[in-house]
């Protein structure tokens, strides 16, 4: 996940991802508030693709190569999410806090909460813009 891609090609694999996850990209329908918070979430995406921090795998699944977390294993996240996951998010109440955000990447993610305190700041900023597209859509 070493390869830096242009960001025509960085913006053909986030749209493969969304149409994979069935994440609205049609800012025609959005609020002005709505279309703010996606581009803000999609430019965190858009960015982690052309740097290859991020790579859209076969099944469009998209995986994070952590930059600044010496300390996390495995290094690397592959954020999926199935129909149980979507059920088990449900469970945090709080609405835009970190802990529920870090709650939410921990399930794409496959981990236990508590691993995520071992990621980098760094890292969690870029990981939350899937996790907001994700919520969003």
């Amino acid at each position: 996940m070493e390869n830096k891609i242009d960001r025509d090609t960085a913006e053909v694999e986030f749209n493969r991802w969304a149409l994979t996850w069935d994440i609205d990209t049609d800012v025609d329908n959005m609020s002005e508030e709505d279309e703010k918070s996606f581009q803000a979430a999609k430019r965190l995406v858009i960015r982690g693709l052309m740097d290859g921090s991020f790579c859209v795998n076969d099944e469009g699944d998209l995986n994070y190569k952590t930059k600044f977390s010496k300390n996390f294993e495995p290094g690397e996240v592959q954020l999926k999410i199935s129909r149980a996951d979507i059920l088990s998010m449900d469970r945090y109440k709080d609405q835009q806090s970190m802990h529920k955000i870090q709650a939410y990447l921990a399930t794409l993610a496959g981990l236990p909460t508590k691993a995520m305190s071992n990621i980098d700041p760094r890292d969690q900023k870029r990981l939350r813009g899937p996790v907001l597209l994700f919520l969003g859509s």
